[in-house]
Protein backbone atom coordinates (compact mmCIF):
# COMPACT_ATOMS: atom_id res chain seq x y z
CA UNK A 1 0.00 0.00 0.00
CA UNK A 2 1.33 3.45 -0.93
CA UNK A 3 0.26 6.96 0.03
CA UNK A 4 0.65 10.32 -1.60
CA UNK A 5 0.01 13.92 -0.69
CA UNK A 6 -3.57 15.19 -0.77
CA UNK A 7 -4.90 16.82 -3.92
CA UNK A 8 -5.22 20.56 -3.57
CA UNK A 9 -8.65 21.91 -4.46
CA UNK A 10 -8.84 24.49 -7.26
CA UNK A 11 -9.80 28.09 -6.82
CA UNK A 12 -13.44 28.34 -5.83
CA UNK A 13 -16.19 30.52 -7.22
CA UNK A 14 -15.63 34.10 -6.22
CA UNK A 15 -11.84 33.83 -5.86
CA UNK A 16 -11.01 34.93 -9.39
CA UNK A 17 -11.31 38.62 -10.27
CA UNK A 18 -14.32 39.23 -12.43
CA UNK A 19 -14.28 43.01 -12.64
CA UNK A 20 -16.26 44.24 -15.55
CA UNK A 21 -18.56 41.24 -15.84
CA UNK A 22 -22.29 41.72 -15.57
CA UNK A 23 -23.83 40.50 -12.28
CA UNK A 24 -25.86 37.92 -14.20
CA UNK A 25 -22.66 36.56 -15.81
CA UNK A 26 -20.88 36.38 -12.45
CA UNK A 27 -23.82 34.49 -10.98
CA UNK A 28 -23.86 32.04 -13.88
CA UNK A 29 -20.12 31.36 -13.57
CA UNK A 30 -20.40 30.85 -9.81
CA UNK A 31 -23.14 28.27 -10.32
CA UNK A 32 -21.56 26.40 -13.23
CA UNK A 33 -21.62 22.64 -12.59
CA UNK A 34 -17.96 22.14 -13.44
CA UNK A 35 -17.08 24.51 -10.60
CA UNK A 36 -19.20 22.67 -8.06
CA UNK A 37 -17.39 19.37 -8.44
CA UNK A 38 -14.33 20.24 -6.33
CA UNK A 39 -14.95 21.21 -2.71
CA UNK A 40 -12.51 21.80 0.19
CA UNK A 41 -13.36 18.48 1.84
CA UNK A 42 -11.76 16.68 -1.12
CA UNK A 43 -8.30 17.77 0.07
CA UNK A 44 -7.40 14.66 2.04
CA UNK A 45 -4.53 12.12 2.11
CA UNK A 46 -4.97 9.42 -0.49
CA UNK A 47 -3.81 5.81 -0.50
CA UNK A 48 -3.11 3.44 -3.39
CA UNK A 49 -4.02 -0.18 -2.71
CA UNK A 50 -3.43 -2.99 -5.19
CA UNK A 51 -6.64 -4.96 -5.39
CA UNK A 52 -6.52 -8.71 -4.95
CA UNK A 53 -9.72 -10.72 -5.39
CA UNK A 54 -8.57 -13.45 -3.01
CA UNK A 55 -7.80 -10.94 -0.25
CA UNK A 56 -10.43 -8.27 -0.80
CA UNK A 57 -13.32 -10.24 -2.28
CA UNK A 58 -15.53 -9.22 -5.20
CA UNK A 59 -17.77 -6.67 -3.51
CA UNK A 60 -15.63 -3.71 -4.56
CA UNK A 61 -15.82 -4.65 -8.23
CA UNK A 62 -19.59 -4.84 -8.03
CA UNK A 63 -19.85 -1.46 -6.28
CA UNK A 64 -17.56 0.07 -8.92
CA UNK A 65 -19.48 -1.46 -11.84
CA UNK A 66 -22.75 -0.20 -10.36
CA UNK A 67 -21.43 3.35 -10.13
CA UNK A 68 -20.06 3.41 -13.67
CA UNK A 69 -23.34 1.99 -14.99
CA UNK A 70 -25.35 4.62 -13.12
CA UNK A 71 -23.17 7.25 -14.80
CA UNK A 72 -23.68 5.60 -18.19
CA UNK A 73 -19.91 5.06 -18.48
CA UNK A 74 -19.58 1.33 -17.95
CA UNK A 75 -19.18 0.34 -21.63
CA UNK A 76 -16.96 3.26 -22.65
CA UNK A 77 -14.68 2.93 -19.62
CA UNK A 78 -14.71 -0.80 -18.92
CA UNK A 79 -15.38 -2.22 -22.37
CA UNK A 80 -18.10 -4.40 -23.83
CA UNK A 81 -17.44 -7.04 -21.17
CA UNK A 82 -19.15 -4.68 -18.71
CA UNK A 83 -22.52 -5.15 -20.41
CA UNK A 84 -23.45 -7.58 -17.61
CA UNK A 85 -22.16 -7.62 -14.02
CA UNK A 86 -21.20 -11.31 -14.05
CA UNK A 87 -19.14 -11.00 -17.24
CA UNK A 88 -17.47 -7.92 -15.79
CA UNK A 89 -16.61 -9.69 -12.52
CA UNK A 90 -15.13 -12.70 -14.33
CA UNK A 91 -12.97 -10.46 -16.49
CA UNK A 92 -11.79 -7.88 -13.95
CA UNK A 93 -11.23 -10.15 -10.95
CA UNK A 94 -7.89 -11.16 -12.46
CA UNK A 95 -6.81 -7.68 -13.62
CA UNK A 96 -3.79 -5.87 -12.27
CA UNK A 97 -5.90 -3.22 -10.55
CA UNK A 98 -5.07 -0.43 -8.11
CA UNK A 99 -7.61 1.60 -6.12
CA UNK A 100 -6.90 5.21 -5.17
CA UNK A 101 -8.95 6.02 -2.09
CA UNK A 102 -9.19 8.18 1.01
CA UNK A 103 -7.51 6.71 4.06
CA UNK A 104 -10.38 6.69 6.52
CA UNK A 105 -13.25 5.27 4.45
CA UNK A 106 -14.12 1.71 3.42
CA UNK A 107 -13.05 1.52 -0.21
CA UNK A 108 -13.98 -2.18 -0.35
CA UNK A 109 -17.60 -1.08 0.13
CA UNK A 110 -17.20 1.58 -2.54
CA UNK A 111 -16.72 4.47 -0.09
CA UNK A 112 -14.07 7.14 -0.59
CA UNK A 113 -12.93 5.80 -3.97
CA UNK A 114 -11.16 8.56 -5.90
CA UNK A 115 -9.84 6.64 -8.90
CA UNK A 116 -9.20 3.15 -10.24
CA UNK A 117 -6.19 2.23 -12.37
CA UNK A 118 -5.87 -1.11 -14.13
CA UNK A 119 -4.03 -2.92 -16.90
CA UNK A 120 -4.58 -5.87 -19.19
CA UNK A 121 -0.96 -5.75 -20.39
CA UNK A 122 1.65 -5.96 -17.64
CA UNK A 123 5.26 -7.06 -18.07
CA UNK A 124 7.03 -6.58 -14.72
CA UNK A 125 10.00 -4.18 -14.82
CA UNK A 126 9.10 -3.35 -18.43
CA UNK A 127 5.68 -2.04 -19.50
CA UNK A 128 2.26 -1.25 -18.09
CA UNK A 129 -0.69 -0.42 -20.33
CA UNK A 130 -2.69 2.18 -18.41
CA UNK A 131 -6.48 2.35 -18.13
CA UNK A 132 -8.08 4.61 -15.57
CA UNK A 133 -11.34 5.88 -14.13
CA UNK A 134 -11.68 8.96 -11.92
CA UNK A 135 -14.71 9.58 -9.71
CA UNK A 136 -16.84 12.51 -10.99
CA UNK A 137 -16.19 14.69 -7.92
CA UNK A 138 -12.46 14.73 -8.77
CA UNK A 139 -12.71 15.51 -12.48
CA UNK A 140 -11.04 18.87 -12.35
CA UNK A 141 -7.72 19.40 -14.21
CA UNK A 142 -5.84 20.39 -11.06
CA UNK A 143 -7.10 17.41 -9.09
CA UNK A 144 -6.66 14.84 -11.86
CA UNK A 145 -3.11 16.08 -12.48
CA UNK A 146 -2.16 15.47 -8.86
CA UNK A 147 -3.86 12.08 -8.81
CA UNK A 148 -1.95 11.15 -11.99
CA UNK A 149 1.28 12.33 -10.41
CA UNK A 150 0.83 9.96 -7.48
CA UNK A 151 -0.22 7.05 -9.72
CA UNK A 152 2.73 7.51 -12.09
CA UNK A 153 5.13 7.75 -9.16
CA UNK A 154 3.70 4.47 -7.91
CA UNK A 155 4.13 2.78 -11.30
CA UNK A 156 7.58 4.13 -12.12
CA UNK A 157 9.31 4.32 -8.74
CA UNK A 158 7.62 1.63 -6.65
CA UNK A 159 6.79 -0.97 -9.30
CA UNK A 160 9.75 -0.03 -11.48
CA UNK A 161 8.09 -0.06 -14.89
CA UNK A 162 10.14 1.41 -17.73
CA UNK A 163 7.19 2.45 -19.90
CA UNK A 164 3.55 3.30 -19.25
CA UNK A 165 1.43 3.43 -22.38
CA UNK A 166 -2.17 3.59 -23.48
CA UNK A 167 -4.62 3.06 -26.33
CA UNK A 168 -7.35 5.69 -26.64
CA UNK A 169 -10.09 5.92 -29.30
CA UNK A 170 -9.33 8.93 -31.48
CA UNK A 171 -12.90 10.09 -30.92
CA UNK A 172 -12.21 10.52 -27.18
CA UNK A 173 -10.54 13.90 -27.50
CA UNK A 174 -10.93 14.77 -23.83
CA UNK A 175 -9.01 11.67 -22.69
CA UNK A 176 -6.28 12.38 -25.23
CA UNK A 177 -5.89 15.96 -24.00
CA UNK A 178 -5.66 14.70 -20.42
CA UNK A 179 -2.93 12.18 -21.27
CA UNK A 180 -0.89 14.76 -23.17
CA UNK A 181 -1.25 17.14 -20.21
CA UNK A 182 0.16 14.41 -17.96
CA UNK A 183 3.27 14.12 -20.14
CA UNK A 184 2.37 11.25 -22.47
CA UNK A 185 3.54 11.54 -26.06
CA UNK A 186 1.53 10.54 -29.09
CA UNK A 187 3.03 7.67 -31.07
CA UNK A 188 0.52 7.86 -33.89
CA UNK A 189 -2.80 6.39 -34.89
CA UNK A 190 -3.31 2.63 -34.80
CA UNK A 191 -5.94 1.81 -37.45
CA UNK A 192 -8.50 -0.55 -35.94
CA UNK A 193 -6.49 -0.57 -32.73
CA UNK A 194 -9.48 -0.90 -30.44
CA UNK A 195 -13.11 -2.04 -30.46
CA UNK A 196 -16.19 0.12 -30.12
CA UNK A 197 -17.93 -1.37 -27.04
CA UNK A 198 -21.35 -0.32 -28.34
CA UNK A 199 -21.09 -1.77 -31.86
CA UNK A 200 -18.26 -4.31 -31.46
CA UNK A 201 -16.68 -2.81 -34.59
CA UNK A 202 -12.97 -1.94 -34.91
CA UNK A 203 -12.13 1.72 -34.47
CA UNK A 204 -8.96 3.76 -34.82
CA UNK A 205 -6.99 4.55 -31.68
CA UNK A 206 -4.17 6.82 -30.61
CA UNK A 207 -1.16 5.18 -28.98
CA UNK A 208 0.40 7.27 -26.21
CA UNK A 209 3.61 6.48 -24.34
CA UNK A 210 5.46 7.83 -21.32
CA UNK A 211 8.93 6.49 -20.46
CA UNK A 212 10.25 6.57 -16.91
CA UNK A 213 13.22 8.81 -17.71
CA UNK A 214 10.98 11.26 -19.54
CA UNK A 215 8.65 11.31 -16.54
CA UNK A 216 11.53 11.88 -14.13
CA UNK A 217 12.73 14.79 -16.24
CA UNK A 218 9.25 16.34 -16.18
CA UNK A 219 9.06 15.88 -12.40
CA UNK A 220 12.43 17.57 -11.86
CA UNK A 221 11.06 20.62 -13.64
CA UNK A 222 8.22 20.93 -11.10
CA UNK A 223 9.40 22.88 -8.03
CA UNK A 224 8.67 21.36 -4.65
CA UNK A 225 6.85 18.28 -5.93
CA UNK A 226 6.90 15.38 -3.46
CA UNK A 227 3.91 13.24 -4.40
CA UNK A 228 4.58 10.15 -2.29
CA UNK A 229 4.64 10.42 1.47
CA UNK A 230 5.39 6.89 2.65
CA UNK A 231 4.41 3.29 2.21
CA UNK A 232 5.57 0.35 0.16
CA UNK A 233 4.11 -1.35 -2.87
CA UNK A 234 2.26 -4.57 -2.06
Amino acid sequence: MSSFAPPLPPAFPGTRPRDGLKPSTQERLAGARVRRRAVPTLAQPLTLTRYDAQTHGLDFLLYWWTETRALGEHLDILGSVAATPMAFLKSYAGCDLTVVHSQDLGWQQGEGVVAVVWSSDVLPLSRYRLDYWIAPAYRHPRLTAQIAQGVLYHLFEFRQFQVVWGITPITNRLALRVLLRWGFRSRGVWPGGTIDPHTSQPMDAMVTVLAREEWRMLEREKPGMTPMQDGNDV
